[in-house]
């Protein structure tokens, strides 16, 4: 009997220590998935859900930052980083908080500092602030390239600058966005390229 009783006691102190020791040890996580280092941060997902950790530039070493709590995350650019949660996205800023709410359709990366957004169907571009540079007017809009903002309205395309200044108006059928100073259009029958102030300068016959 007294035998017995010791072999009780040491199975219940076994089990006691197995019970802390299990508690004491992190979960593990399951379906996680990290991306490169972006901007000193890394996007991660978890059970279906999006978040970031912070690098440290001297160590390398990542920890904790945002949780995972969005429906959708891309990879910081400007300092900015789009997220979606319940069908609307915004903006991520570099301190971990919300910096443009999220209550648009669709947003794109910054590039020149210029967001182009959608809402109700129009296109608009967006400050680092979440000021408008451009109102939501377009039917249809580019990103940035080489700082000019590829516009269409009343199905005519042109050109704004990255600070909201019409640049080339719009009078164009069709118009491609700026590539190393130049850009094609098309008026009327004829499709040439034009330069950043909307001059002719290659098959302008």
């Amino acid at each position: 009997m007294r035998v017995f009783a010791c072999l009780l006691v040491l199975l219940s102190a076994a089990s006691l220590f197995a019970q802390r020791d299990s508690s004491e040890r992190p979960m593990p996580v399951h379906d996680r998935e990290e991306w490169p280092v972006i901007e000193g941060r890394i996007r991660f997902r978890v059970d279906g859900r999006f978040g970031f950790l912070l690098v440290d530039p001297a160590s390398g070493a990542s920890r904790p930052w945002v949780a995972a709590r969005f429906d959708q995350a891309h990879d910081f650019q400007e300092g900015m980083a789009r997220v979606a949660s319940q069908g609307k996205e915004g903006f991520l800023d570099s301190t971990g908080n919300i910096r443009i709410p999220l209550q648009y359709e669709r947003v794109w990366s910054f590039q020149d500092s210029a967001a182009m957004v959608r809402t109700e169907g129009r296109y608009g571009f967006l400050d680092h602030e979440g000021n408008w540079i451009l109102p939501p007017q377009f039917e249809h809009a580019q990103v940035s390239s080489e700082n000019l903002l590829l516009v269409r309205k009343d199905n005519l395309y042109g050109f704004y600058s990255t600070k909201g200044e019409l640049v080339i108006p719009l009078i164009y059928e069709e118009a491609h966005p700026f590539f190393q100073g130049k850009a094609l259009v098309k008026l009327g029958d004829a499709s040439f390229y034009v330069d950043r102030s909307g001059r002719c300068i290659e098959g302008c016959e």
